[in-house]
């Protein structure tokens, strides 16, 4: 059995209707004297952007074709070639001109997204319509894996190493998605580009962390269409056994994802925990080890809905644990 600690960490859904405002948006500035792309939204958001990257230049792809698993090679600059970034306002968006126009995706703030409306028509001025959505917020139930003895072990072992911190460690991030989450993206580089907004939202929410900076890069990803780690009936997931077999899984597979520091499970499932008199508390949006970067327990798993961005925080926090952070709540580690 996995022990656990449970804890009710920031407020992530309000109930009700998903709100919505359409947007035309306009580059007010193709470079600005610091290089930056100068975006109006509405009156109340502009955006200043710069180039962003979080894609391995080696981009590895894994999922099954005629029930063999193969493994496709990219260059990852083609899926963040449009990628930017507003550090101020928390946007991460791929950016893309088309014919007098301009195409935005992505997030635009810590609880907003935003996607083109291509099948409206364009405004008077050639601009092309775009929605800007709520992103949904959930108050977020995390659960914080203590490492068993043998990954605790791991863990000391790797602390005997280096003293010699580097100014910015890079974190090599894999993502493994299931059926039920990878399933709405028509293209598999359409996932991979979701998957860099996230990714570079995270590194965003990082980017004060110090002694050293921390960068995640999105080495890879693989469109699992078996899920033979998850415990669950139906459209429910288990967190805490599904974690611990998912461990097993990205261990196995470590050399064919090409030996990332961090494997995470982004699932289109609902992870619960188990309640009172056999009830699910569906209220667990992920779950990871702490300080399993670089070792045995070096995974992570968190809710996504699909083409919302509504996993970015859960991807973030369930990140910092893997990286060694706990919560206020819990005792001291002895690593």
């Amino acid at each position: 059995m996995i022990p656990h600690i449970v804890v009710a960490v920031f407020l992530v859904a309000a109930e009700g209707l998903e709100q919505r405002r359409l947007v035309y948006p306009r580059v007010l500035q193709e470079r600005s004297p610091d290089g930056r792309m100068v975006m109006h939204l509405h009156d109340g958001l502009t955006l200043n952007l710069r180039k962003a990257s979080v894609a391995a230049r080696e981009f590895r792809v894994l999922e099954h074709e005629d029930g063999r698993q193969v493994t496709h090679f990219f260059n990852g600059e083609d899926f963040d070639r449009h990628l930017h970034e507003d550090e101020n306002q928390l946007a991460s968006v791929h950016v893309v001109q088309k014919e007098g126009g301009v195409e935005v995706e992505g997030v635009v703030g810590p609880h907003q997204r935003i996607q083109p409306m291509t099948e409206m028509e364009r405004s008077d001025e050639g601009l092309i319509p775009h929605m800007i959505y709520e992103i949904e917020k959930k108050e977020l139930f995390d659960i914080e894996v203590k490492p068993s003895l043998t990954d605790a072990q791991w863990v000391n072992e790797r602390s005997y190493g280096t003293r010699n911190v580097p100014d910015v460690v890079q974190i090599e991030l894999f993502i493994v998605t299931d059926r039920l989450h990878f399933k709405l993206f028509s293209l598999i580089a359409h996932l991979i580009k979701y998957l860099c907004v996230h990714v570079n939202s995270v590194n965003l929410r990082y980017a004060d962390a110090r002694n050293p900076k921390v960068k995640f890069m999105l080495v890879g990803v693989e469109r699992d269409e078996f899920s033979t780690y998850k415990v669950g009936d139906g459209i429910y997931l288990e967190a805490s056994p599904t974690l611990e077999n998912f461990k097993e899984y990205a261990n196995k597979r470590r050399s064919e994802f090409g030996h990332p520091d961090m494997v995470y499970l982004m699932t289109g499932y609902t992870a619960y925990s188990p309640g009172p008199n056999k009830t699910k508390d569906t209220n667990t949006l992920g779950i990871g080890y702490v300080a399993g970067i670089c070792s045995i327990g070096f995974v992570a798993l968190g809710e996504d809905v699909a083409g919302t961005y509504s996993g970015m925080h859960t991807l973030t926090h369930e990140s910092g644990h893997v990286l060694g952070a706990s919560h206020d709540e819990s005792d001291p580690k002895p690593w």
